[in-house]
């Protein structure tokens, strides 16, 4: 996103991400940094649009503060409102940046077990390094709200996850990274929310929107559990053969989630052909 602001004489040109999905991973943690704040402290909204934009400090003051732009030329008080109106529009565009939805794309590629020196590395953008079964494990931990037991299956001290999935090397590298910064933690589950949401857009049928029961006066009342769910068909589809199920948990996440999905299309246009 491209902005431009204009105090007296002089235009300044900006540009920055319009939403978390744009960021670099610098950025991400830096802006989630501020963003936590915004519940205690509303002013941090401020800092926002310096971050998102790397806007320098001075410049930003024109936008806020009519002593500073008195001191480049800008004394009549309509032309000091027009310059404010920049600095509101700003804050706008940060609000619509801190409000939009969780990235897909991975932004905390890795993490540094503390007092050991060693980094442990992300699942990739979509949680696209993952297995089936890492997958199924990440949302048992998710649904639980365990987030250390979720960040345990997420990362690897080997980039390319070459070492098998075991329970055993989930519960070493829990022991390793639990004691990473809250903000740290708070981040990769964000970041996770976001991938699910991606998955929920993509894969549809496996991912239901969940239907809302209604009370006598049409007031949501609570959220309906869909019946059934995407491990059963995927278990399902694996039959009585062992290995077929063996094969089925060691597939990657996205090529396993898409045949879960052709399945359910399948499954739903027999029902209608059956009608």
């Amino acid at each position: 996103m491209n902005i431009e602001i204009k105090v007296a004489k002089k235009s300044f040109n900006y540009s920055g991400p319009k939403n978390w999905e744009e960021t670099e991973p610098w950025l991400y943690a830096k802006i989630f940094g501020i963003g936590k704040q915004l519940a205690e402290k509303p002013h941090a909204l401020f800092a926002l649009p310096q971050m998102i934009f790397q806007i320098p400090t001075n410049v930003l003051q024109f936008l806020f503060d009519r002593n500073a732009m008195r001191m480049v030329g800008v004394k009549d008080e309509e032309a000091q409102d027009e310059v404010m109106g920049q600095g509101y529009a700003l804050l706008k565009i940060a609000q619509s940046f801190a409000n939009s939805e969780a990235p897909f794309s991975w932004k905390v590629p890795k993490v540094k077990a503390a007092f050991l020196g060693y980094n442990y590395y992300g699942p990739g953008d979509s949680l696209g390094m993952l297995t089936f079964e890492e997958f199924w494990f990440a949302e048992a931990a998710y649904e639980r709200n365990d987030t250390n037991a979720l960040i345990a299956v997420l990362y690897r001290r080997d980039p390319y996850r070459k070492q098998t999935f075991s329970e055993e090397l989930t519960e070493k590298t829990l022991k390793d990274l639990q004691a990473l910064p809250e903000l740290t933690k708070e981040m990769i589950v964000f970041n996770y929310q976001g991938c699910r949401l991606g998955f929920s857009k993509k894969f549809k049928h496996v991912f239901p929107k969940k239907s809302v029961e209604k009370d006598d006066e049409q007031q949501p009342k609570k959220t309906k559990k869909n019946s059934g769910g995407w491990l059963q068909v995927a278990i399902g589809m694996a039959g009585d053969s062992s290995v077929e199920f063996d094969a089925l948990r060691k597939l990657n996440v996205i090529v396993a989630l898409q045949m879960v999905e052709n399945k359910l299309i399948k499954v739903k246009q027999l029902k209608r052909k059956t009608k």
